[in-house]
């Protein structure tokens, strides 16, 4: 490998190694936007990292957000995204007590609805940093549910996504994959 192509794998995924490119885990159109995922499996020091890489189009803007979920065990990320989606065939409508500060939620109730669950962190990241703090919340919005992930610590970025995303990310943690 290239001493250019060293840099660049290790600008991408630093000190994780890709294992596993799945593709493409889910693409689905709400509205006038259309959503895809792609994931990842990363080697990390002692534990395994889950890369999502989510992209948002609308019009000719897309946004991308990538999430890179590290675990020992699969249970430890198929825990929370099973507990949204029994939330969701549940129908649940009363918030449990959230944690988001106030402007958080005002933003995350113009464009997707009221929180109403929070499954806690999905990053698991070996170095605790708070720029790297992923969690899971589930949102309701008139009858639509959607799947919202916030970013950083003091959460700067939140993100919207149908929940099928999450169904697509629990079949993949639940398929057998071998790892050479």
């Amino acid at each position: 490998m290239s001493i250019f192509k060293k840099i660049v794998n290790w600008l991408e995924y630093g000190s994780a190694k890709p294992v596993i490119d799945f593709g493409e885990i889910y693409s689905g159109v709400v509205g006038k936007e259309r959503f895809t995922a792609g994931a990842k499996l990363l080697a990390a020091e002692e534990q395994w990292a889950l890369r999502l890489d989510l992209k948002r189009h609308w019009s000719s803007q897309v946004t991308r957000t990538i999430v890179d979920c590290h675990f020992k065990a699969r249970s430890e990320l198929k825990e929370p995204f099973a507990l949204l989606l029994r939330d969701v065939e549940n129908g649940v409508h009363t918030p449990k007590s959230v944690t988001v500060n106030a402007a958080s939620r005002v933003l995350v109730g113009l464009t997707a609805g009221e929180i109403v669950r929070g499954y806690g962190r999905i990053d698991y990241h070996p170095k605790d940093e708070g720029r790297f703090r992923s969690e899971l919340f589930l949102s309701r919005q008139n009858e639509r549910y959607w799947l919202i992930l916030s970013l950083g610590e003091g959460t700067v970025e939140w993100s919207k996504w149908p929940v099928p995303l999450g169904e697509a990310v629990l079949k993949l943690l639940e398929k057998s994959w071998r790892v050479q």
